[in-house]
């Protein structure tokens, strides 16, 4: 039992406040309450782990307040114990009828108080850890596999809004398993599961659904961000090192499938079943790769971007303009550095460069970007709007230059212009 456990009291008398909080503030965080009203405002500040409530109180009573808290899924799991002065069996009996967790009759009493506050602290951890224990994989300790369709079902209904679903699948995991036994091969899915549960965006939901499979769903701002999630994601397990006692070292590497919603979707199943058909097409396109359904094959896009920018609310602005238009922001960079390695890894078709960033600035990155390929087409994004600097860029060599603010249409033309070779 935690000694920091907060426990709330509601008593319309201080005095009764007053005698329960001598008896448990030495163990416990206490927070009293005079009125029903002031406990429900304390439960939307405070966590509280455990309520004592009177029952007789003006205005509301402690089982109206029972009813209101019980309907908020944030705080129904709370164990109440009921107070009061009354001791007739009916009273009793509607207390417990209702669902209180425990009866306490005043004049309080300060081992029954301790007694029965202590026990219902310890009964709600033990549920919690049980709860922990049905709900998570034994191995993992991700969700498992019927937790996480429970969870992936209340999100799919509620939060359709650039919603992604995303099967994973250890690639060559039988041949691990045979080789070098099975010890081994549940080292190797846990060293996944930590890499993936530690990369996953807050908000995402992940799980173990069997085997070597896992699945995650989440929402994000657009595809480019996923796409930049997942191959983190692969690429940082590609190059994981795994060792065995026998002094081995394992290489392993992840094949993924992505689907993104869409109305055909009736049913989380389906949209899973979509993801899982992606899985098998990066299986059959040779493995370690991701391969994305639900948007525009790559192939029909315009073109590929590479996106620069040292904030992530512009890097997603220009991503959502371009992929609205049909190109395919291929990654973002957010320092000069960063965009010149991209670069020189990604070979993008156009770069949107920021000008002011740090360790490396656009100007610099630009002309390092046009010495490795000389037919580079870069296009400088700035809050600069002075005719001179554009003037500059384009004698640099740059494919044209764009001021902020500015419209998705003045983006897309300066955009195409770049790719037919026109510098403005």
């Amino acid at each position: 039992m935690d000694e920091q456990s907060t426990i709330l009291i509601v008593d319309d008398t201080k005095t009764n406040l007053d005698i329960l909080l001598e008896f448990l503030d030495d163990s416990y965080a206490v927070i009293p309450a005079l009125s029903a009203k002031d406990a429900l405002d304390t439960l939307d500040n405070f966590k509280v782990d455990l309520i004592l409530s009177d029952i007789v109180m003006p205005s509301m009573d402690g089982f109206e307040l029972y009813e209101k808290i019980k309907s908020s899924p944030k705080h129904r799991d709370i164990p109440i114990i009921f107070t009061t002065s009354k001791d007739d069996g009916t009273t009793i009996e509607k207390a417990y009828d209702i669902g209180g967790a425990d009866y306490i009759t005043k004049p309080f009493k300060s081992k029954e108080v301790k007694s029965r506050v202590r026990m219902q602290l310890k009964l709600k951890d033990t549920i919690k850890h049980l709860e922990y224990l049905s709900f998570h994989d034994d191995l993992t300790r991700v969700y498992n596999r019927r937790k996480f369709y429970e969870l992936a079902k209340e999100k799919f209904e509620c939060e359709k809004e650039k919603l992604y679903a995303v099967m994973i699948d250890i690639d060559s995991f039988k041949s691990i398993n045979d080789t070098y036994g099975h010890p081994v091969g549940d080292k190797v899915i846990k060293n996944i599961s930590e890499i993936i549960d530690s990369l996953k965006p807050d908000n995402s939901i992940f799980g173990r659904l069997g085997g070597e499979e896992f699945s995650l769903l989440l929402n994000e701002k657009n595809e480019a961000r996923i796409i930049q999630i997942i191959e983190t994601m692969r690429k940082q397990i590609e190059e994981k090192n795994i060792y065995t006692k026998k002094g081995d070292t394992i290489s392993v590497t992840i094949s993924i499938g992505i689907s993104k919603y869409s109305d055909k979707f009736k049913s989380i199943d389906e949209f899973l079943e979509d993801a899982d058909l992606a899985l098998s097409d990066a299986k059959s396109e040779g493995r370690n790769k991701s391969t994305f359904r639900g948007i525009k094959s790559r192939d029909n896009k315009k073109a590929n971007v590479l996106v620069v920018d040292d904030t992530v609310i512009m890097q997603d602005i220009l991503a959502d303009f371009l992929e609205q238009e049909g190109f395919n922001v291929v990654g973002f960079a957010e320092n000069g550095q960063d965009a010149y390695e991209k670069y020189c890894e990604l070979k993008p078709d156009v770069v949107t460069m920021d000008l002011d960033m740090p360790i490396m600035d656009g100007e610099q990155c630009s002309k390092k970007i046009l010495e490795f390929d000389n037919n580079a087409k870069v296009l400088m994004v700035s809050a600069h709007g002075q005719s001179r600097l554009k003037q500059d860029a384009v004698a640099q060599g740059l494919s044209g230059y764009i001021t902020k603010p500015f419209e998705k249409q003045v983006l897309i033309n300066e955009m195409n212009l770049a790719l037919q070779g026109v510098s403005v």
